[in-house]
C-alpha cells in the first residue's frame, strides 16, 4: 500500500524547493490539493495554492478582487 508521504509524486519534487498546487474549479480540487500541500510543508517545501474560477469575479467589489493572497503558517 502506498502512503501519502510515501507517493511517487514525492519522488518527483523531491529536489524542488517552491511547488505551486493547482486546481480548476468545482471546489474539491481544493480538498483534493490540501492534504498534498500540507504534506510538502511538513516536508520543508515552499507551497503555494492556486486556482481556476468558472465564478463571475467581476461582480465583486475591486478592493475583494485586489486583496494579497493570504499566507497559510506552518
Amino acid at each position: 500500500m502506498t502512503t501519502l508521504h510515501a507517493h511517487p509524486l514525492f519522488d518527483r519534487l523531491a529536489s524542488a524547493r517552491r511547488i505551486l498546487v493547482a486546481g480548476a474549479g468545482g471546489g474539491f480540487d481544493v480538498y483534493a490539493g490540501l492534504p498534498l500541500a500540507l504534506s510538502l510543508m511538513h516536508q520543508g517545501k515552499e507551497v503555494q495554492l492556486a486556482n481556476l474560477t468558472f465564478s463571475a469575479v467581476e461582480v465583486f467589489r475591486e478592493e475583494v478582487r485586489q486583496r494579497p493572497p493570504r499566507r497559510i503558517p506552518h
